[in-house]
């Protein structure tokens, strides 16, 4: 399973506009895509979208890039106006996640 995250600066005085955003929730269907876990953070002055999933780098391409996702589209131009300069593309470097019976081996950890 892989893990990314894009983060983007907020335009002063956009939080409420992103707060708006993201109260809207998902543009897509998640369930019709192959991601395993969607997640928003919402900061003062930055915002962050945690994706994983097989493939997830692929999926977001293509998503992203399918102008048969209007939604999707729309989300991204309402969203390009608050973003403050590029977001960044972070991916995951290292991972770890307890055992669901809390005392047995670890679930998963990864790391570069």
């Amino acid at each position: 399973m892989k893990r990314l995250t894009i983060i983007a600066a907020l335009k002063k005085g956009t939080s409420r506009r992103a707060t708006a955003l993201l109260a809207a929730g998902p543009p897509l269907e998640l369930e019709q895509t192959n991601f395993v876990r969607h997640a928003a953070f919402l900061g003062r002055d930055a915002v962050a979208f945690l994706f994983e999933g097989p493939d997830v780098e692929w999926e977001l391409d293509e998503l992203t890039s399918d102008p048969f996702h209007p939604a999707l589209q729309a989300a991204l131009g309402a969203w390009q106006e608050i973003i403050d300069g590029e977001p960044i593309i972070a991916k995951e470097v290292f991972f770890w996640e307890r055992a669901a019976d809390a005392g047995g081996e670890r679930l998963g950890q990864t790391s570069v």
